[in-house]
C-alpha cells in the first residue's frame, strides 16, 4: 500500500503490508494491513476499481500498528468483484482523512504524475499535466490503466520503454475516450514477462502528445515519483560566488522507498556529490552518497539503501538537497532542493523586448566620459506564474533603486536580470558584467491570465552604453515563484557599429501631424502586453486608487515599427528632466490639458472606458492617456527602427455595470504624417487591486 495509488493526490512516505486469505470453497475472507509511518485513524475494504474512490464495503480494526478484519463470508458477487481486482484496501489518518495509503486487493496498480519536466534533456514548457496508472493482473498478465489530462487536450497517449532519462518506441497507445482528455488502455492488453519485468522495475512510462508538441508535452515514469533539483552557487550555504550550475534527479519508488538519480554539473569538476536531509537554507547530513563517473557527472549506486520512513519523508516535502562539492568549495560549491515534480507548474520567463533578432544601439559613452544618449533600448520581461503560488513581487509605477545595484530589488526579489558585458553609466563609471541589474527596472505590473497563474510585467529603459569592443550581448534573466521553481530566458542580441545611441535612431522633433486614420505605409503597430486572453484588475471601484497598494496596476507595452523610415519622433532618454528623471517619458501634465505626450508626440492610446486617477481626475473614454505612458526604447529591426513603449495604470478603469470587457486602443504616427493602429480587448478579473493578484514579497 503506497500513497502514490490513492485517487486524490496524496504525499506521503508511509507504507501498508496488506494480505487477504480467501477460502474460496466457503467465500470467506481475512485480512491483515502492517503499517509503516502512519498512525490510522480507520482502514477498510472499500469498493472500486483501480484509481476510482469507492463506499467503504468491509471496516477493519486497528490496534497500534496493525490493521485486521475477521473472518468475512463474501456474497457471491462480492467474491466476483473480488477476482476482477474490484476491492481495496484503504488506510485513513488525521492529516489525510479519505486516506493516506491504498493497494489495490489482487492487482499490482502502478501510479505515474506527467509533467513537460520529465522531459529531463529538453524540459517542456506545458500548462498541463496528467494522471495515470496501470494496473497488472500477475494471474494473466492483463493490465488495466487510464491516464486524465489537465489543462490541455492531447492527441495520442502512448506506453513507451525506458527508464527516466531514456527514451523509447511505443508499445501501445491508449484508446481515446472522445473528449482527448480521458485514455483508457485497450481492453485485453497483456505486457510480456520482459514487459512485466520493466514495469516492475520503473522502467516503462505514458507520453501525451499534443497538436502544439508532435515528439510529446507530458512524460511520467509509470510507478516512481520524480524528484528534480537546480543547483547552483546561491543556494549553497552559505553561499558562494560560484558560477558553476547543476541540475540533478531522483527516481522514488514508493513502494520501497529505494532511489536512483544522478547529478551532472556545469562549470566545475566536482570531487564528490551527495543527497543530505535539510530544508532550504538549513545545511544537513548527507543521507545518500553518489559514484563518481566524472567530475562532471555523478549517480547514485545500485546498491544505496532505501530511504528510512523519516528520510523518505523528508525527501517528498523538500527536506533534501543534492550537494556537489570541488577542490575549491570542500564544503560545497553549488547546491538545489529537490522537489517533487508532483505539482510541476513552473513559471515561463521571455525577454519579449527587445525583439529577438534586433540589433541594440551601442551608445555614445566610453569608460570616464559618459552621457545619457546611451543604448537606449526598452528591456521588458513577461513572467508566467502558472499556479497559485505565484511571483514575488511589489507592482508599481516605480520599483526603481540604483543604489541597489548588484543586489536584488526588494520590489522583485527573486529578479536577476545579468549582460555578458560591461555597461557604460551615464556618470562614465562601469557596471561589471555579470552584475545584477534588478534593481535598474523602472515599473512592474500585472495581469490575469487563463488558468492558476498570473503574468507579471517588468520594464526597464536602458540608459548606460556598451564598451566600443563589445560587438554582441547576451542578456539572461531568471525569477524564482514562491514554491522555488526558476524560469530562464537568455537571448544574444548583436550591436550596431559606431557609437550611435538608442535616441539616434529616433528624432526628437515631430514631423507632419496625423488625421487619425490608418495607412497602409504608416507604422506597424503591436500591443504586447497585456496578452490576448488575459483579463485585467480595475482598480478599487468604491474610493480613489492608492498606487502603488490599490489600483489596475495592468502592464501595457505597445511598439511600432518605422517601416518607411520616415522616423517616428520619440524623446526617449527625457532630455530636459532632471538627471534623476532622465529615461522616463512621463507627461503627466498633459492629461489636464487633453495634450500628447511631448516625449512620444504620435502615440494615442485610449480606454472605451472612463480612468479615474489617484488625484480623483476622471478622464473619460477615448481621451489620449499616451502623457502617463512611463518609458519608451528604440531597436533597429531588419524592417526599421521599432520603438516601445511601456505603462503601469496607476488609476482605476471604471468599467460600467454589466460590461464585462476592456477595449485599448493604439495609434502611432510618424514624421510623415502616416499612422498605424492596432487594438485589444480584455477581460475584467474577479481581482480588483492589481496588486493582489501577486503575493508580497
Amino acid at each position: 500500500m503506497t500513497s502514490a495509488q490513492q485517487a486524490q493526490t496524496v504525499v506521503s512516505a508511509a507504507l501498508g503490508n496488506a494480505t487477504l486469505t480467501l477460502d474460496r470453497a466457503t467465500r470467506t475472507i481475512s485480512a491483515t494491513i502492517k503499517l509503516d509511518g502512519i498512525t490510522a485513524t480507520a482502514a477498510h475494504i472499500h469498493t472500486g476499481s483501480a484509481g476510482a474512490d469507492g463506499p467503504v464495503t468491509f471496516p477493519m480494526t486497528v490496534a497500534g500498528d496493525t490493521a485486521t478484519l475477521a473472518a468475512t463470508v463474501l456474497t457471491a458477487d462480492q467474491l466476483a468483484t473480488l477476482d476482477a481486482g474490484g476491492f481495496y484496501f484503504n488506510a485513513h489518518s488525521t492529516a489525510f482523512p479519505t486516506g493516506e495509503i491504498r493497494g489495490q486487493i489482487g492487482r499490482e496498480v502502478f501510479a505515474s504524475h506527467l509533467t513537460g519536466s520529465q522531459f529531463y534533456a529538453a524540459p517542456v514548457e506545458s500548462l498541463g499535466d496528467a494522471d495515470g496508472f496501470l494496473a497488472l493482473d500477475p494471474k494473466t498478465s492483463t493490465i488495466t490503466g487510464s491516464v486524465t489530462l489537465h489543462g490541455i487536450v492531447g492527441t495520442e497517449v502512448q506506453v513507451r520503454p525506458g527508464t527516466f532519462g531514456q527514451a523509447g518506441n511505443p508499445m501501445f497507445s491508449l484508446a481515446d475516450s472522445g473528449d482527448h482528455v480521458h485514455y483508457n488502455v485497450p481492453v485485453g492488453t497483456k505486457l510480456s514477462a520482459t514487459d512485466i519485468a520493466g514495469l516492475r522495475a520503473g522502467g516503462l512510462y505514458f507520453r501525451v502528445i499534443t497538436a502544439a508538441h508532435a515528439t510529446g508535452e507530458l512524460r511520467g515514469q509509470i510507478g516512481r515519483q520524480i524528484l528534480l533539483a537546480s543547483m547552483d552557487g546561491l543556494h549553497q550555504v552559505p553561499s558562494t560566488a560560484s558560477a558553476a550550475t547543476g541540475k540533478g534527479f531522483v527516481v522514488y519508488d514508493p513502494a520501497t522507498r529505494k532511489v536512483s538519480g544522478s547529478v551532472t554539473l556545469a562549470g566545475m569538476d566536482g570531487t564528490a556529490a551527495h543527497i543530505h536531509q535539510a530544508a532550504t537554507g538549513v545545511n544537513g547530513a548527507v543521507i545518500v552518497p553518489t559514484d563518481k563517473t566524472d567530475g562532471k557527472n555523478f549517480s547514485i549506486s545500485a546498491s544505496a539503501a532505501a530511504l528510512t520512513f523519516d528520510q523518505a519523508k523528508a525527501l517528498l516535502t523538500e527536506g533534501t538537497y543534492y550537494n556537489a562539492h570541488s577542490a575549491a568549495s570542500p564544503d560545497g560549491e553549488v547546491r538545489g532542493q529537490l522537489k517533487l515534480v508532483t505539482n510541476d507548474a513552473a513559471p515561463v520567463l521571455h525577454i519579449v523586448s527587445p525583439a529577438p533578432g534586433v540589433s541594440l544601439a551601442r551608445g555614445e559613452g566610453v569608460p570616464g566620459k559618459g552621457t545619457f544618449n546611451g543604448t537606449g533600448f526598452s528591456i521588458n520581461l513577461e513572467m508566467i506564474s502558472r499556479d497559485a503560488g505565484g511571483i514575488a513581487a511589489n507592482e508599481s509605477l516605480n520599483v526603481r533603486d540604483p543604489s541597489l545595484l548588484g543586489k536584488p530589488n526588494p520590489n522583485l526579489p527573486t529578479l536577476q536580470v545579468t549582460f555578458d558585458a560591461d555597461l557604460i553609466k551615464p556618470d562614465g563609471t562601469i557596471i561589471a558584467a555579470g552584475t545584477n541589474l534588478a534593481p535598474l527596472f523602472n515599473i512592474a505590473g500585472s495581469d490575469d491570465t487563463p488558468g492558476a497563474g498570473v503574468t507579471l510585467w517588468a520594464g526597464w529603459h536602458v540608459l548606460e552604453s556598451f564598451r566600443e569592443e563589445t560587438k554582441v550581448v547576451t542578456i539572461k534573466a531568471s525569477i524564482t515563484d514562491k514554491s522555488g521553481r526558476v524560469a530562464t530566458d537568455i537571448v544574444n542580441y548583436k550591436l550596431l557599429d559606431g557609437h550611435v545611441s538608442g535616441q539616434g535612431l529616433t528624432p526628437k522633433d515631430a514631423g507632419l501631424p496625423g488625421d487619425g486614420i490608418d495607412d497602409a505605409d504608416g507604422p506597424e503597430v503591436t500591443m504586447i502586453a497585456p496578452r490576448p486572453g488575459s483579463t485585467i484588475s480595475t482598480g478599487p471601484l468604491t474610493g480613489l486608487p492608492t498606487p502603488p497598494s490599490n489600483a489596475s496596476l495592468m502592464f501595457i507595452q505597445v511598439s511600432a515599427l518605422d517601416k518607411t523610415g520616415a522616423g517616428i519622433a520619440v524623446n526617449e532618454n527625457g532630455e530636459g528632466k532632471a538627471d534623476a528623471d532622465r529615461g522616463t517619458m512621463l507627461d503627466g501634465t498633459q492629461i489636464g490639458a487633453h495634450g500628447p505626450n511631448r516625449n512620444f508626440p504620435g502615440l494615442v492610446f485610449t480606454f472605451d472606458v472612463p480612468l479615474l486617477q489617484p488625484n480623483g481626475n476622471l478622464v473619460p473614454a477615448g481621451q489620449n492617456l499616451a502623457p502617463l505612458f512611463n518609458i519608451v526604447g528604440s531597436e533597429k529591426d531588419p524592417g526599421g527602427v521599432r520603438s516601445t513603449a511601456g505603462w503601469v495604470v496607476g488609476g482605476t478603469l471604471v468599467v460600467p455595470a454589466g460590461k464585462t470587457t476592456v477595449t485599448a486602443m493604439a495609434r502611432v504616427t510618424d514624421n510623415a504624417g502616416k499612422s498605424g493602429s492596432t487594438t485589444s480587448t480584455f477581460g475584467i478579473s474577479a481581482v480588483q487591486n492589481g496588486q493582489a493578484l501577486t503575493p508580497a514579497p
